[in-house]
């Protein structure tokens, strides 16, 4: 199943936004926000409230751009070592793994033979090891953060793996495949322990520590929530397709994109884990990756084209953003709570990639 997709360097247009700013005297704001609300039924049945009370602020997206890295042929998956304080890049084309240091924001070490085609990645915390998923080759390589080595590779999995979660409950990893199951991984000894099918081809999963529970899209216009205790499945529906999702745990919800536009809602929806149902959809026009900063319990993710945008947690309705070059997408995201940056890997739709990830630092 090569992959199509093609990775090109997403430039940050900072001074763009400054003079903008600047020309404004810093006195204004452009809003984009109404106090109207509308209640439209969707094609799964439910009743969703989307508030045009989503300001679009440009004065408070004083970002900037600290750095843009070079990394291995085609980065797909990326995640955050908080114990080496260091990134993971998986490179999908070369079947490496690329580790940058955050205090540099360089490539301080390659590891070679981490799977075909690898893709998603996950950072155990309580091994200190990164697990990469091998899209092609059905495998899990498990990388040493103190050797920057493939220490062993876990094989025999039910079906063609696509994203991996880590379970700090229960010191286990969680595999979503093609095929719908979930293979779980205990760490201890990097073994399959078992099996939980699922209603549908799953795709991203993340974990929810609070609830000890799995999310993870599927078919249809639903998201599942999986016990890894009790391994029950909860269905949720959604007003449209889901897309990328991430777990806040200040505010005990999860955030699903919608990209599938068309008479669907494209957005994201917030759910509420306490009870899995969703309690706000937010329209916007390309909604993409999310990455969450626990310092700030903040939420950063694409709203637009090229614009990087961020929630907070006291409210959903109040945008920061930063306008990327219009040829440019925003791809897989990390926070790094440490240096405190926001690490985006450059993807593009079409023409040679560069092979890249920027680096951002948020306003604080």
């Amino acid at each position: 199943m090569k992959r199509e997709k093609k990775i090109k360097t997403i430039g940050i247009t900072v001074i763009l936004l400054l003079s903008m700013i600047f020309t404004l005297g810093c006195s204004s704001s452009i809003s984009t926000s109404s106090n109207q609300s509308t209640t439209t039924s969707q094609p799964s049945g439910i009743a969703t409230t989307t508030s045009s009370n989503n300001a679009l602020n440009t004065t408070q997206a004083a970002s900037s751009a600290a750095a843009t890295i070079t990394v291995g042929s085609g980065p797909s998956g990326i995640a955050y070592d908080s114990g080496m304080d260091e990134m993971f890049v998986a490179n999908y084309n070369d079947d490496t793994v690329s580790v940058i240091s955050d205090s540099t924001n360089t490539v301080i070490a390659t590891v070679k033979d981490a799977g075909t085609w690898p893709t998603s990645m996950a950072y155990d915390s309580g091994q200190n090891e990164v697990y990469v998923v091998s899209n092609t080759g059905g495998s899990v390589a498990v990388i040493s953060d103190k050797t920057n080595a493939v220490v062993s590779t876990v094989t025999g999995l039910s079906g063609s793996p696509i994203d991996i979660a880590y379970d700090s409950g229960k010191n286990e990893l969680f595999i979503s495949e093609a095929n719908g199951d979930m293979d779980v991984i205990s760490d201890s000894n990097n073994s399959i322990v078992k099996t939980i099918p699922t209603k549908g081809a799953g795709t991203v999963i993340v974990y929810d520590a609070a609830k000890g529970e799995l999310y993870s899209t599927g078919d249809g216009q639903n998201i599942f929530a999986i016990s890894d205790s009790t391994d029950d499945v909860t269905t949720i529906p959604l007003s449209s397709y889901p897309g990328q999702i991430a777990y806040d745990p200040a505010k005990g919800e999860i955030f699903v994109s919608l990209p599938i536009g068309e008479t669907l809602t494209s957005g994201f929806s917030v759910i509420s884990d306490s009870n899995n149902t969703v309690t706000k959809t937010i329209t916007t026009s390309h909604p993409g990756y999310f990455a969450y900063n626990s310092a700030k319990s903040e939420m950063y993710t694409e709203t637009a084209n090229n614009t990087i945008s961020l929630i907070t947690d006291s409210s959903t309705t109040d945008f920061a953003t930063l306008s990327l070059p219009s040829h440019e997408n925003a791809g897989p995201m990390a926070y790094d709570t440490n240096a405190r940056k926001l690490f985006i890997i450059n993807t593009y739709s079409n023409g040679p990639s560069d092979n890249t990830v920027s680096v951002i630092t948020p306003a604080s």
